[in-house]
């Protein structure tokens, strides 16, 4: 069954019209990069977790967020089933008479209207479903729902959090959750992010927590949760530099991987509001090989429910819409303006770091050391390249180590410089107390 809805009157809170170009058909993976039957791209979301209530419920005040994210993400993240403290007044429980039918029409909402996908995470906790059959039998419901509908998801995860959320000791039924999901859905599928609390400087320890929940599953996806914690080198920029991290995790995760939880907008254990960090790390993630950033605000996480219009945290109380976060308009703006400058198949690139251990680098590492700029990591795709200067502190000089056409951009995505440089050849961005961000793209001659 396929919902139809009435044309609606404008929502947009503020901001240009959006400029993501349309898509269509069903998403698909090339390598780390997505792809759907409009082509390749580097998919941006954000989270809207209590979808199901919201349409159920809060239709009118769904859409007006929906009208307000319209042209700008190309998915929203949202939890299918979800209950228990905290969640009284969001849940979305299965045993509703018509849950299956809320998750369809939440579905065609976001797509028939808005041309914006879902990524659904099936469970957000295990509240309404602690035996192994009722979660299998809801996997199954919501598989019968978008096998209908495939072109309308662009992912699937089973699990947020699992490790803490209900199948902690269960991680064999969540890899056969996903084995199940994959054989109902063509859609990629994540098990879920591994558990934050394993060390990301200890390889070892990481690599046999991911393998833990994704070896034998089938999954097509993994989600990442990156650190938020902005002490020591970088400060508040430390967040921007974590997609890097993912590649050097284990031989056997998916080729796709998915910055699901970054830093954001009153976001728990650490948080961000300032729109050049932000549109920084969804430029970074690409260019690390991550085929998908979801801006994660804390609106986005209950949409005004009465857990978090409280206090007694620092991100308590939180806004009741996105279009009511203060900078959200400002990023998801530089955010697209970025997101259109990149090629689209950069994520399957060759990822450098600017130390003199990537000696491919576009530019001379010796000229990016790391109290000038904290990071300038780089992807090369054939005859293109972007480097994405993260927290650039001092004045840095970009040396081509080959001829090359190079169109710097601030972190808004406004052009800066546009020059030919022959090999040996220099340019230069400058840097500023607490850092600036550029976006470097360019085609090798």
């Amino acid at each position: 069954m396929s919902f139809v809805f009435p044309r609606l009157r404008p929502y947009r809170i503020s901001g240009a019209a959006g400029t993501l170009p349309p898509r269509a058909g069903v998403v698909r993976a090339d390598g780390h990069v997505l792809v759907d039957d409009a082509g390749p791209f580097n998919a941006i979301g954000t989270t809207l977790f209590p979808l199901p209530y919201l349409f159920k419920f809060e239709r009118d005040r769904l859409r007006q967020n929906l009208e307000f994210l319209q042209g700008r993400v190309h998915y929203v993240r949202a939890l299918s089933v979800v209950g228990g403290t905290g969640w009284e007044d969001r849940a979305a429980d299965p045993r509703w008479p018509d849950w299956d039918e809320v998750i369809a029409g939440a579905t065609d909402l976001c797509w028939d209207a808005f041309r914006i996908r879902v990524e659904w995470c099936v469970f957000g906790n295990d509240a309404f479903t602690r035996d192994d059959a009722s979660m299998e039998n809801v996997v199954r419901r919501i598989g019968a729902v978008v096998a209908q509908r495939p072109e309308k998801v662009i992912a699937f995860e089973i699990m947020n959090e699992a490790w803490q959320n209900g199948l902690g000791s269960k991680r064999e039924l969540a890899k056969h959750l996903c084995r199940v999901l994959r054989g109902l859905v063509p859609n990629l599928v994540a098990v879920t992010n591994p558990q934050e609390q394993v060390d990301d400087n200890d390889g070892r320890k990481l690599a046999a927590e991911i393998r833990s929940w994704y070896d034998g599953a089938n999954a097509t996806m993994i989600t990442h949760h990156p650190s938020r914690d902005q002490r020591g080198s970088g400060g508040l920029w430390r967040p921007v530099r974590q997609p890097w991290e993912m590649q050097f995790w284990a031989a056997s995760i998916p080729s796709v991987w998915n910055i699901d939880e970054p830093i954001g907008p009153r976001s728990s254990d650490g948080m961000d509001d300032d729109p050049e960090r932000l549109a920084m790390t969804a430029a970074t993630a690409p260019v690390c090989g991550c085929g998908l950033y979801t801006l994660h605000t804390g609106a986005g996480v209950r949409m005004g429910g009465a857990a978090d219009q409280g206090g007694g945290k620092p991100y308590l109380p939180r806004e009741k819409n996105l279009f009511e976060v203060p900078t959200m308009d400002a990023t998801l703006n530089a955010i697209v303006t970025l997101e259109q400058l990149l090629p689209p198949t950069i994520a399957n690139g060759s990822r450098q770091n600017s130390n003199a251990n990537y000696p491919n680098h576009p530019f001379d590492t010796k000229e990016l050391d790391e109290s000038k700029v904290l990071r300038a990591y780089a992807s090369i795709r054939g005859s293109e390249f972007v480097c994405v200067c993260i927290q650039t502190l001092q004045d840095i000089t970009l040396r081509a180590m080959r001829a090359m056409h190079v169109r710097i951009f601030d972190a808004a995505g406004a052009l800066l410089q546009e020059q030919d440089l022959d090999s040996g050849g220099a340019t230069s961005v400058t840097g500023a107390p607490g850092g600036k961000g550029y976006v470097i793209v360019g085609t090798f001659r």
